[in-house]
């Protein structure tokens, strides 16, 4: 999710042959054999698009790459957690079509690596080994791809259920109907891990939701996760943002502004 697909196909585009795992299957280290073809068949200009989180695995492309008298740069994309998390889940939407759950996407991830839940990306987080030029890159250039802008212009209030129903949501929900008559879009959403532990039912949740929102005159939209605590097995759960997101992309909001 940190954007090194576009970069490599800006690459590509310049004229450097791409080598990207996902495409061929297999593992990294069977790439090198096709790195060390290309280079051999003359081909000055090739591209990995892949992950290298430790030194290990970057340390057979060098090593290949210099067996050809080729130069090696490392492009190393500083991209943050929060950003790769938006950027994971607006590509999941765009092959899926909408937020998948969590079992559609551990079924799914078998076949199509576009689909991963929050803990791949915590888990790489803890393992990656920052590149250096000691491991023999000629350089190492630090990059933080732009940021793909949400298409629209709309205005939203977003908000967490639980706030509209304490003891001060008299005055909250009055402020909100005046942002709706000004032409704000609403969203509410709602965690209710009880539904995992058996204490919740998912209709009870529903219409919890849809009697509150009664209040506010209709046509607010609204989503909820019913996954437990704990480390994170969905995008939908606080602060994960896959709801918004998805609410974002349907009704043309921009989340930057």
């Amino acid at each position: 999710g940190a954007g090194k697909t576009t970069v490599a196909r800006e690459l590509e585009g310049e004229g450097y042959a791409r080598l990207n795992r996902d495409e061929s299957g297999g593992t990294l280290a069977e790439l090198v054999p096709r790195l060390e073809e290309a280079l051999g068949e003359g081909k000055r200009r090739v591209v990995l698009d892949n992950t290298y989180p430790s030194r290990a695995s970057r340390n057979e492309v060098i090593e290949a790459a210099w067996r050809r008298g080729a130069h090696v740069r490392c492009i190393w994309l500083t991209t943050g957690i929060g950003q790769a998390q938006v950027n994971s889940i607006r590509r999941l939407i765009d092959v899926h079509g909408s937020l998948p759950s969590p079992e559609e996407i551990r079924q799914r991830s078998k076949h199509d690596t576009r689909y991963l839940l929050p803990d791949a990306q915590f888990r790489y987080e803890r393992m990656l080994e920052p590149p250096t030029m000691h491991e023999g890159f000629e350089v190492v250039e630090p990059r933080l791809p732009e940021i793909r802008a949400t298409p629209g212009e709309k205005r939203a209030l977003i908000l967490d259920l639980d706030d509209l129903i304490d003891d001060n949501a008299p005055s909250r929900l009055g402020a909100i109907v005046r942002y709706r008559k000004e032409g704000w879009a609403v969203f509410v959403h709602a965690w209710r891990p009880g539904v995992a532990r058996g204490e919740l039912t998912a209709s009870s949740v529903e219409l919890e939701i849809e009697a509150l929102l009664q209040s506010l005159g209709g046509d607010v939209d609204w989503a909820w996760c019913p996954h437990d605590a704990g480390p994170p097995v969905c995008w939908c759960r606080k602060p994960m943002p896959g709801q918004v997101i998805e609410f974002a992309f349907r009704l043309g909001v921009e989340l930057c502004r």
